[in-house]
């Protein structure tokens, strides 16, 4: 699931993520619009805060590949 589906799936605001991360909320906004990946320690805290419903695989997908190659 990507983390943008599952804060609207879960109504939590990309400000809320962000303060839960320790992140600026354009950092994720960027994760969610696919601009940025995140580092190995914020993968493991968004796949924590989801509880694992979004996981690291979810970043390594085609789709992302193909729009930042």
């Amino acid at each position: 699931m990507k983390l943008s589906e599952w804060l609207k799936t879960n109504n939590i605001s990309q400000h809320k993520m962000a303060e839960q991360l320790e992140m600026s909320p354009a950092a994720v906004s960027m994760i969610c619009n696919q601009k940025r990946r995140p580092s190995l320690p914020i993968l493991n805290k968004i796949e924590f805060l989801t509880n694992g419903q979004v996981k690291l695989e979810d970043f390594l997908d085609g789709e992302w590949q193909e729009k930042n190659t």
